[in-house]
């Protein structure tokens, strides 16, 4: 059975996946199991985008 994506539930195009730890979705960062690995589209979108997010000390979106 091929892992799922713990954002999309789509399978991953690979076996590893990415690690999801940081990901920045609807606003918010995101919190996931250890073991929960993401895809590369997701990874792009939401990982990333987390990431770099939190390097500026950007805490959540602004209304």
């Amino acid at each position: 059975m091929k892992k799922k994506c713990c954002i999309c539930k789509k399978p991953l195009e690979n076996k590893w996946g990415n690690n999801p730890d940081g990901a920045f979705i609807n606003g918010k960062f995101e919190s996931f199991k250890p073991k929960d690995r993401c895809c590369n589209k997701c990874n792009t979108e939401f990982v990333i985008l987390g990431r770099v997010l939190k390097m500026y000390g950007i805490k959540e979106e602004r209304k």
